[in-house]
């Protein structure tokens, strides 16, 4: 055996060996070319540094040729792995040149490799990592390509592949997962932790421990984003900087856009890895049940290789210690049924594992994981005068139009309605059904002093307020021209964050000022099931008399993604009958379900609120007969004859909807005529003996309704 140079017990590929009479060399695991030396889908030279800078020639598919050419005074011509490993090395080396090669042959072939007998678990384990830290490196050198996206779908198929047919490869998973703290091996690493934990909590179900690996594969490209020099700063970080990492989340599925090979599961799993169960997480401070089973595990194994990791202001945690320093945040920030099945699996593979408490960092190391989510308190900048900003006390209702989203996040329909708390010249606070996130853009409908007018907004945070309500900050960029409304934008990328640290008073004042005001009326945030909202409507129909607060939860649930709950709503905001609730009842008149606007043509009929005449005359262009009748109908309860003649043609036909016209002609002619054959009987008679003087009364309103 040649004598070597101390190798660095590292994985994956770290770099380029150089030196005056060497080529240039990269750095690649035994395990990596012994499995494509079994499959024989190899032609390269193996080499291993001597002690003087030399460079030996283990292993060389045309012989030891070129040892002679390099200077060398030893060669060896077949690769002993099972010597190599007795002597600690794990790693080798071959030609730059060669390095890509390998990595593709390691990739194509992975399960061929992996199903190979002569590999040990340990080799497939270390082989599985060189070929999942090829692809993140890609990813992280790309910006998430669509090339290097399908190539990470297809990794992760054999990452779980590889872990469910060999039970053993979980355990030297977390016998590497010390070693490498690179964000490509930290992306890569917590992708196969998170198959190796989800196979314990699923079992086999392939399509989720596909999707668990991806979301690990690609849960930190955000960072790509992140300023290198705040992202590997090693001290405290500023508020402003604390900022910039926190929404990371949303920055890795703003960049992964819209690609196929990520589902809609994958992208909320991302979204939400730092969220936690007592509402502290980012980017939304979801709560509980709020948060998916799947980004709970994934939170755990991330969190996990962070702190196994070497940082520079402590050496690396054991296994053992970071499970108990975990176990302190069971039920906080953690979920503690999941937690206690990786702490399962790590006690299971314990015989395997082996620590590496003294692993060296590298340069690449993610540094920030300390300061996450403390800033740096004690040099705090200097809060300069905020602007006036003016508390909607009525709960206006504004009309909202998404124009840049992220892709696949949020049941919210390109057009909604939400509630004002507040607003200012430069923006303004609204409650929204549907959770938001920074960066998003909307254009938002705001009546003014000339009139109503589109401005143009970017969403600047978002946070659970109540059960399915959630509080949401927008700047106004710029007003707009109604021809414009609709017009595509992108997300701004980084949430429109400038990179450079500069101090952002006016929007921490503003995010404390707008929670301030709530009072004693804030609740905490509650999960969004359907029955705690359904509990929390019937709550406040019971009360004699309803307070703003609930008021706007009331408003705001009209809004909501379930159809059930919008049901309930509109019957609550019948109830309470104010200025306000009125006009939520109007805005109902535009829900996406037939049923509800059935309900609210009847509602905005009872209630008589005059204001939703001109949608109601909008109605009765609709292709739906049903629909028709019964806006014409609420019209005439609102003294606006304009759908007399929707309702005379049906009434003279034998269409299916005769006692709905027969209804509807009643409404507006004042007469009550019943809804069965002989009302029918009875209004056609009328209609027929009555046709010019109604035709003229219609003429007569006509003008003074317009």
């Amino acid at each position: 055996m040649v004598s070597a140079a101390p190798c660095r017990r590292g994985h994956g590929v770290k770099g380029k060996l150089q030196s005056k009479s060497a080529p240039s060399l990269a750095q690649i695991s035994t395990a990596a070319v012994r499995g494509l030396m079994a499959e024989d889908c190899t032609n390269l030279d193996v080499f291993l540094p001597n002690g003087d800078g030399k460079n030996a020639v283990l292993y060389s598919s045309g012989g030891t040729k070129g040892a002679a050419d390099l200077d060398s005074s030893q060669s060896i011509g077949v690769l002993d792995f099972d010597r190599l490993r007795a002597n600690g090395i794990s790693h080798v080396y071959v030609r730059a040149e060669d390095l890509v090669r390998c990595e593709h042959e390691l990739e194509t072939r992975l399960r061929d490799l992996l199903a190979n007998p002569n590999l040990t678990s340990g080799d497939r384990a270390e082989i599985v990592h060189s070929a999942g830290s090829a692809v993140a490196r890609e990813i992280m050198s790309s910006a998430l390509s669509p090339e290097s996206l399908t190539r990470a779908a297809s990794l992760t198929d054999g990452i779980v592949e590889g872990v469910m047919n060999d039970p053993h490869i979980a355990g030297y998973v977390l016998q590497m997962a010390g070693h490498e703290r690179a964000t490509a091996s930290h992306m890569q690493m917590v992708s196969t932790l998170a198959v190796v934990l989800g196979a314990e909590v699923y079992g086999e179900n392939s399509d989720v421990l596909k999707s668990l690996a991806l979301a690990g594969m690609l849960h930190d490209v955000g960072k790509l984003s992140v300023p290198a020099e705040i992202l590997h700063k090693p001290g405290a970080l500023t508020e402003d900087e604390v900022q910039l990492i926190q929404q990371h989340p949303i920055e890795s599925v703003r960049l992964i856009g819209e690609d196929p090979n990520v589902n809609n599961l994958v992208r909320r799993v991302i979204l939400q890895h730092h969220e936690r169960l007592d509402g502290r997480g980012y980017p939304l401070g979801l709560r509980e049940c709020d948060i998916l089973p799947y980004s709970r595990l994934l939170s755990i194994v991330d969190s996990f290789h962070a702190m196994i990791g070497p940082r520079t202001y402590r050496a690396a945690m054991s296994v053992d210690d970071a499970n108990r320093v975990m176990g302190h945040q069971a039920g906080k920030q953690f979920d503690a049924d999941i937690l206690e099945r990786w702490i399962k699996v790590c006690d299971r593979h314990s015989g395997i594992r082996r620590e590496a408490r003294n692993a060296r960092i590298s340069e690449e190391d993610d540094r920030s994981a300390k300061n996450e989510h403390v800033p740096n308190k004690s040099k705090r900048s200097a809060i300069s005068q905020r602007r006036p900003r003016f508390v909607c006390t009525n709960n206006a209702m504004v009309r909202c139009i998404y124009t840049g989203r992220l892709a696949d996040t949020s049941p919210a329909p390109d057009e909604f309605g939400a509630c004002v708390h507040d607003v200012s010249h430069g923006g303004m606070c609204i409650y929204s059904a549907y959770p938001m996130y920074r960066g998003e853009v909307v254009c938002v409908r705001i009546k003014g002093d000339k009139g109503s007018e589109w401005i143009r907004s970017m969403v600047t945070w978002c946070s659970v307020h109540d059960v399915d309500v959630y509080k949401v900050g927008l700047k106004f960029m710029e007003r707009i021209a109604d021809e414009n409304v609709c017009e595509r934008d992108e997300v701004e990328p980084m949430g429109g964050y400038t990179t450079q640290p500069v101090p952002k008073p006016e929007k921490r004042k503003l995010e404390k000022d707008v929670d301030a005001d709530d009072g004693d009326e804030k609740s905490a945030p509650i999960n969004n099931k359907r029955e705690d909202a359904l509990k929390r409507l019937a709550a406040i129909a019971c009360m004699r008399s309803t307070t703003t607060h609930a008021q706007r939860t009331v408003i705001v649930l009209s809004t909501s993604g379930d159809v059930a709950i919008r049901q309930k709503a509109l019957d609550v905001l019948m109830q309470i009958n104010t200025r306000a609730t009125r006009e939520a009842l109007a805005a109902m008149l535009h829900d996406p379900n037939a049923e509800v606007r059935t309900r609210a043509i009847g509602a905005v009929a009872v209630c008589e609120i005059h204001e939703a005449i001109e949608t109601l005359r909008e109605m009765l262009l609709s292709p739906n007969e049903e629909e028709v009748l019964s806006a014409a109908g609420a019209l005439g309860q609102l003294k606006d004859w304009s759908g007399l003649r929707y309702v005379a043609t049906t009434l003279e036909a034998d269409g299916p909807n005769l006692r709905l016209a027969v209804r509807a002609f009643s409404q507006i002619t004042g007469h009550r005529f019943p809804a069965n054959r002989e009302g029918i009987a009875s209004a056609r008679r009328y209609w027929t003996a009555r046709k010019k003087e109604l035709s003229k009364k219609m003429r007569d309103l006509m003008p003074s309704m317009q």
